[in-house]
């Protein structure tokens, strides 16, 4: 089912102090994520699921502990859940850095026009559920997702 919300979301939802918990899945908003949305270090579950929104996913979302990333960057180091799936017109990407994040578990991104190689896996405790299906992701599954003992589930159909 879906809502009627639509238009784009405000950048002072990123700026929020306490929030944890972001889900706008199943809506007509549009336009690019909240870059700022990855430097809210409290942020665990974020679900854009099923909109219109353009550009990429945010660098920032998976920003953990690199030096190279920007300094004034606050780490979403909580973060366990990113679904941004459906999202025809997102593209860009996968931040190299997103399996570095400590505590994610599920990270979905099935249909978004993503056309990239699948980053190597630095970190492998925590990660459970890949779905990127439906993209044009290209090259080989890096050897390194042996060592993802508690993965789950993985999607990788119908890429190009």
């Amino acid at each position: 089912m879906y809502n009627k919300m639509s238009g784009s979301i405000p950048n002072v939802i990123a700026d929020l102090p306490v929030i944890d918990t972001f889900l706008v899945w199943n809506n007509y908003f549009s336009g690019p994520l909240l870059q700022k949305l990855g430097k809210n270090s409290k942020l665990k579950y974020v679900d854009v699921s099923t909109n219109g929104f353009t550009g990429s996913i945010p660098p920032d979302i998976c920003a953990e502990i690199y030096v190279a990333i920007p300094g004034d960057i606050t780490q979403a180091s909580k973060l366990e859940y990113v679904n941004v799936s459906n999202n025809q017109y997102l593209g860009g990407v996968i931040p190299n850095e997103i399996w570095s994040m400590p505590r994610l578990q599920n990270f979905s991104a099935s249909s978004c026009g993503i056309s990239s190689n699948l980053p190597p896996f630095t970190s492998y405790k925590s990660i459970e559920v890949i779905e990127l299906d439906m993209n044009s992701l290209s090259g080989t599954v890096p050897e390194s997702v042996a060592k993802c003992k508690a993965l789950e589930r993985m999607s990788l159909a119908s890429n190009r």
